[in-house]
């Protein structure tokens, strides 16, 4: 499949919020029970039921995340 990076904002339990460079991975799903983990060391990385759950799909010519419509059934 494919990674790149993305500009994001990470907000905590706390509100406590910040920019940060994630990690987009279009071959995963969950990433250990969580949509998105985050490591102390490690990036942030973004998988797919994260991705998609904020609306939003892959483009991965451009190596970017784009908005689509939600459908809820």
């Amino acid at each position: 499949m494919g990674l790149f990076r993305v500009r994001g904002r990470r907000t905590g339990p706390t509100r406590r919020s910040e920019d940060a460079d994630l990690l987009v991975d279009i071959g995963t799903t969950l990433l250990v029970t969580t949509p998105c983990f985050i490591a102390p060391d490690g990036p942030a990385l973004l998988g797919a039921v994260a991705f998609e759950g904020l609306f939003l799909a892959v483009d991965p010519v451009a190596k970017r995340l784009i908005p689509v419509e939600g459908f809820v059934g």
